[in-house]
């Protein structure tokens, strides 16, 4: 019976060694087989940023069409004003095409070219250095130099007619016909004698309503240059003589019409002051008509005044050669 109940109680010691062994064992058994049923189960979601970023595709894998133009524009706004050739710098060729331009606004003293006036004689676009240099209104001299030669070269004729209308300022008109021939009064050398023989007399006309009659009026005839002369400087005007220079002009234009050229010359109130020592009233200019080849066609000066709110002329004189 004691071995009986040893053998038992053996038994039961071995049994329950079995036992605590056995759940040991299913514990460590069971622990793998649910950590891998979790991993299968886990949802993208749950899994940590870490893993999520690092499948991440790079720039060159394939990309959204709708955002790539906007790509595009913030490469524009990147480049750099070196590397854009829509904001570079002007290059030397750009800055040496606005010269002209410099150029123009560096020079105050002349016009703005006037290219027609380049068509007559250039011998007539010509004057000395001296008389250009006193030009407080910065006008063109080429206009000046033309009037001026043409006025020099056709007072200075040695034979011909001039014929002189003029309208005086108390209204009354008059005609005058000078006829010449004084080249008897120069030398083979050229020189003047005043006083040499000449061939010369003015006819004085009338005048008859509109109309001029020359057989009603006078003639007067001139033996000397001398005489010759005076009656020529009487004729003519200070305006176109020692008036005619830069300094006396408020302004000087140039019109071209028809292949014929007409320049005019507007004298300054200053300038017709000093010449006829007292004050003149109104606008003053003097008009130079040419053809296409430099000949005169017309010459005259007159002056405009407002009356009765209407520009009249008042005064006027007129050249014609021949």
């Amino acid at each position: 019976m004691k071995i009986n109940a040893a053998l038992f109680s053996l038994i039961a010691v071995l049994v329950c060694t079995l036992a605590l062994t056995g759940c040991s064992r299913d514990q460590k058994n069971a622990d793998p087989v649910q950590s891998d049923v979790e991993l299968e189960l886990a949802s993208p979601d749950a899994l940590p940023d870490e893993d999520k970023t690092t499948p991440e595709k790079t720039e060159t894998d394939d990309t959204d069409p709708a955002k790539e133009p906007d790509k595009l524009f913030e490469k524009k706004d990147d480049v750099s004003p070196a590397d854009s050739p829509a904001v570079t710098t002007p290059s030397k060729d750009d800055s040496s095409s606005e010269k002209p331009v410099d150029e123009t606004t560096q020079q105050p003293h002349s016009q703005p070219m006037q290219p027609s006036i380049l068509n007559l004689p250039q011998e007539l676009q010509t004057r000395p250095e001296k008389e250009l240099k006193n030009n407080p209104n910065k006008l063109d001299t080429r206009l000046y130099a033309v009037f001026k030669n043409v006025i020099e070269q056709n007072f200075s004729r040695k034979k011909g007619t001039l014929s002189v209308y003029r309208l005086n300022f108390d209204g009354t008109e008059g005609v005058y016909e000078l006829k010449f021939d004084i080249n008897n009064a120069y030398d083979e050398n050229g020189y003047l004698n005043k006083n040499a023989a000449v061939s010369a007399s003015m006819k004085v006309a009338e005048t008859m309503q509109s109309n001029y009659n020359y057989g009603q009026g006078t003639t007067e005839t001139y033996a000397t240059y001398a005489q010759y002369r005076e009656t020529l400087d009487w004729l003519q005007s200070p305006l176109l003589m020692e008036g005619f220079a830069l300094e006396n002009f408020s302004d000087l234009t140039l019109t071209v019409e028809d292949g014929h050229y007409l320049i005019e010359a507007t004298y300054s109130s200053a300038a017709l002051n000093k010449l006829y020592q007292q004050e003149i009233y109104g606008t003053v200019q003097s008009y130079l008509q040419l053809d296409a080849q430099g000949n005169l066609e017309v010459l005259a000066w007159e002056q405009t005044e407002i009356i009765d709110d209407y520009p009249t002329v008042t005064s006027r004189s007129e050249y014609t050669f021949q």
